[in-house]
């Protein structure tokens, strides 16, 4: 889109906005539902954390509040319950004692294969009917966009 041109924000439903933010809080809906369907409590948020941490654990908690979108301080309340469920165990950095690493707990390591079939699931419903091709380019555009924004702060 080049400077010339306009972008219509009104009607609200219209904006991307918008469309991209009910997008999200219904996927999330959608994840919690479809793991409590399946017998796991755990939120959308919870899944975030365990993705990340799938990936590699051992990360600092305000990186891993960072990866997945999260403020420190929900991050710090999020934790010690995923703690007392078993899945991760925190310790202080040996080089900065400060601050706490991340780890998940052999729990942590078998939700995986547990939650991963669900998520694949509540995800193939939600994009069912769209061609591959236009997810892929959807995901192109909201990388761009994302750069855009980020680069602008």
């Amino acid at each position: 889109m080049s400077a010339s041109e306009s972008f219509a924000v009104f009607p609200i439903e219209d904006s991307p906005g918008y469309r991209i933010n009910r997008l999200a809080r219904a996927m999330n809906l959608l994840l919690q539902r479809s793991f409590k369907g399946a017998g796991y409590d755990v939120t959308a948020p919870q899944w975030a954390v365990l993705s990340k941490l799938w990936d590699g654990d051992g990360v600092h908690q305000s990186e891993l509040a960072e990866q997945t979108t999260r403020d420190r301080h929900s991050m710090a309340r999020m934790l010690p319950v995923m703690e007392s469920r078993g899945w991760v165990r925190r310790k202080a950095d040996p080089s900065d004692r400060r601050l706490q690493r991340v780890y998940l707990t052999a729990e942590g390591r078998r939700l995986r294969r547990r939650l991963v079939p669900v998520a694949e699931s509540a995800m193939a419903q939600m994009f069912d009917g769209i061609a591959m091709k236009d997810l892929a380019c959807t995901l192109r555009v909201l990388r761009k966009a994302q750069i855009n924004v980020e680069g602008a702060e």
